[in-house]
Order: structure tokens, then sequence, then C-alpha cells
């Protein structure tokens, strides 16, 4: 942010990218998931290792289903590289390892609990 704004403050309106879009990320596919399974908001597709504590899930976003027409094998890719394919009432759409969600839009849920459980 600081080589963007020219200063040590971080003005109004400016906007960067939180991740390196050109760093290569290894990316292993879930043992569960194969080309011709039906898939649906929130299934894993498969996991990306940031370091050792972490492990991210690549997972379908929210609202969105289909038959897996194409997965990447295991490999180092960017985040913008299409990992897999989903066909849906016979439109393709690719995707990658991540997607946007705006902050004020909650994210779809099947039941909300209590916060003393």
């Amino acid at each position: 942010i600081e080589a963007i704004s020219k200063s040590i403050f971080i003005p109004r309106g400016i906007t960067t990218v939180a991740l390196d879009r050109a760093k290569n990320w290894e990316f292993v596919p879930a043992d569960d998931v194969q080309v011709g399974d039906p898939v649906s908001g929130g299934d894993i597709i498969g996991t990306v290792k940031e370091n050792n504590l972490i492990r991210h899930k690549i997972m379908v976003p929210p609202k969105v289903s289909g038959t897996i027409t194409k997965i990447l094998p295991a490999g180092h890719y960017t985040i913008e590289t299409d990992i897999y394919e989903l066909e849906d009432e016979g439109t393709t759409k690719s995707y990658g390892m991540f997607h946007s969600w705006p902050v004020r839009v909650p994210r779809p849920t099947t039941e909300k609990l209590a916060g003393d459980t």
C-alpha cells in the first residue's frame, strides 16, 4: 500500500489485491472428487497449503451447482488459473482458487445458531 500511495498513510479510495496474483500455490484435488460428480455450493474441490499450519479448502462458491467436467491434477498454479469447470443446464463455467464476496452481503446459511452454544 505504501508503494502505491507513496505515503505511510492510507488515503481514501486506495485499493490493492490481497493475494499475489503471480505466485504459484500447490493445489491438491480432493480424493473423492472426480469428473462427472455433481457438486453444489460449499463442496470441497481440493486444498492449497499456505504454510505448515494453514491449509485452505478450495470450495464451490455459494449458490453454484453443476457437474464437474474438468479438474486439474495436483500441481502449482496461480490463484487465477481455472482449476475446475462445472456444467449446469448446458452451460459450462470455469472456477479458480478464489472468489470474491461483498463484505455487506451475508453468506448463505442453513441455520443460525445462538451465540451461547
